[in-house]
């Protein structure tokens, strides 16, 4: 079972956008940014106070699943938070947030990330114990070299896992940086601490820790031999300043959150953070640094374009040069590249392969692009009534139970709240279209996963491999096919879905 994705059964978490850590459901003069195309902002921009805009995401909680599992996941969309596994409905959120990585040859140095380095250089080494000057775009060098030589400033990798010098600086950064006063040891460990990862990733084993901790002195090709999450602790002068919390994956460093001690704001220490991880990236051979997600509208998270990168483009699941899309994701729109001749009549096949995650949008320099988001999703775009046309077909022909949406459940009336679906709606950017699911039934694809996919009822604590998917009760049919939509035909292979005969 080492390999299992374990994960209850996915649903859909809706709450008010005022809730939006981001843009609190206002975005001040621009609330037409509040939707993802033109088209619905001019639709509901006069009924803003009688529609419901929502903060959306899509997820499930997972027991377990394995760190190569997430690489192929991150580079779907889908983030953690602890145990929940989610991605974000680029549709009905009221933000757009799109998954951002980078290389450090993409970092363009400047005179503000020099001087971090510079002053960083400086606090951490005495001038004349550097073995030698370094040319100031190489920071990868200044900061290797200076860490090496410092005598004051040192940072450890180590798992996971709760201490109570971590939980006393979390609480400090978290009451004087977010003035956020709920903490509590355990809300601390199911954020920064609790993992869907196996032991063996948590834990790791000494000759990795010790490889780790000395990244420095890795050598060009040396494979890294750690994969899992990590706390690395900043300590200067024996004091924990700083934690970074990340996945190092096969890919690459995937951050999760960071913590700094307010006393040491001069040390520009998220900046320091982000410059580090890429040196890192370089020193340990891996490919990527995965910032989380990009809001191009909003300040707190538009700083991550400074670092050189490129965003995914979910419904292609390939990653695009930011520079090249920019301006059709400003004023918070969803992107979907197409080219200038692109004819859509229906939401874009999905491609479940695993090789193929994480590869870059080919862009051919004699063709002319566009973005193609407003044929697909918008108001008149084709993705709803090819949808609804196949729900009638899963639900006449397969009986799952998929019904006819309008288009006022996308923003709803607040009068009426029960006519926003109740599960994982039928179009959703970067889901599994339902045609494609459709043809995953007339193809007889669906029994690949007969004797693969386990179904576990919490009431009964029975565990049991699907043998007939046509013979399921229509609820177990659905969360199945959410299932499939939502991570993919090749994860499903190995799923074990907890579900209940309530739901």
């Amino acid at each position: 079972m080492s390999d299992r994705f374990v994960i209850w059964a996915p649903s859909m978490h809706s709450e008010p956008a005022a809730k939006c850590g981001y843009c609190h459901g206002s975005k001040g003069e621009n609330r037409d940014q509040l939707f993802a195309l033109d088209s619905w902002a001019q639709r509901y921009m006069g009924k803003l106070d009688a529609i419901e805009i929502d903060n959306c995401t899509i997820g499930s909680f997972v027991e377990h699943m394995d760190v190569a599992t997430y690489d192929r996941l991150c580079n779907m969309g889908f983030r953690r938070s602890g145990k929940f596994l989610y991605k974000v409905d680029p549709l009905r959120n009221c933000c757009r947030l799109y998954t951002i990585r980078t290389v450090p040859q993409e970092l363009n140095m400047t005179k503000e990330l020099r001087k971090c380095v510079s002053r960083f250089v400086t606090r951490i080494v005495n001038d004349n114990s550097c073995t030698s000057p370094l040319p100031s775009r190489d920071f990868v060098g200044k900061i290797v070299d200076a860490e090496l030589n410092s005598k004051t400033f040192h940072t450890r990798f180590e798992p996971a896992i709760y201490s109570d010098e971590k939980y006393q600086l979390f609480v400090k950064y978290q009451e004087n940086v977010h003035q956020d006063y709920k903490n509590s040891p355990k809300s601390f460990k199911r954020f920064l601490c609790d993992t869907p990862f196996g032991l063996e990733a948590v834990l790791g084993t000494q000759e990795s820790w010790d490889q780790l901790n000395n990244w420095q002195r890795m050598e060009p090709g040396e494979k890294l031999k750690h994969v899992g999450p990590v706390h690395e602790c900043y300590y200067y002068e024996d004091k924990l300043i700083a934690i970074t919390v990340s996945d190092i994956l096969p890919s690459g460093i995937s951050s999760v959150y960071f913590i700094w001690d307010p006393d040491y704001s001069k040390w520009s220490l998220g900046k320091l953070s982000a410059l580090r991880d890429l040196a890192i990236i370089q020193k340990t051979n891996l490919q990527y640094y995965y910032l989380g997600y990009y809001i191009q509208d909003c300040p707190k998270m538009n700083y991550k374009a400074s670092y050189g990168a490129e965003v995914l483009d979910v419904c292609h699941g390939k990653y695009i040069p930011l520079k090249i899309i920019e301006n059709m994701i400003s004023r918070g729109r969803l992107f979907v590249l197409g080219e200038e001749e692109t004819n859509v009549s229906r939401e874009l096949q999905i491609i479940d392969s695993a090789a193929g995650k994480g590869a870059r949008f080919f862009i051919d320099n004699s063709t002319k692009y566009k973005n193609i988001a407003e044929e697909i999703y918008g108001v008149n775009g084709r993705a709803f009534e090819s949808a609804n046309g196949s729900a009638l077909q899963l639900k006449e022909l397969y009986g799952i139970p998929y019904e006819e949406e309008d288009l006022d459940t996308i923003y709803h009336l607040k009068e009426q709240n029960d006519s926003s679906p109740g599960g994982i709606p039928n179009v959703v950017p970067g889901l599994l279209p339902l045609w494609e699911l459709l043809h995953i039934m007339e193809s007889g694809k669906i029994t690949d996963l007969e004797g693969r996919l386990f179904l576990f009822e919490i009431e009964t604590d029975g565990i049991r491999p699907l043998m007939n998917f046509y013979n399921e009760p229509p609820h177990v049919k659905k969360c199945i096919c959410d299932l499939i939509r939502l991570f993919g035909f090749e994860t499903c292979m190995k799923a074990v879905i907890l579900y209940s005969e309530q739901m």
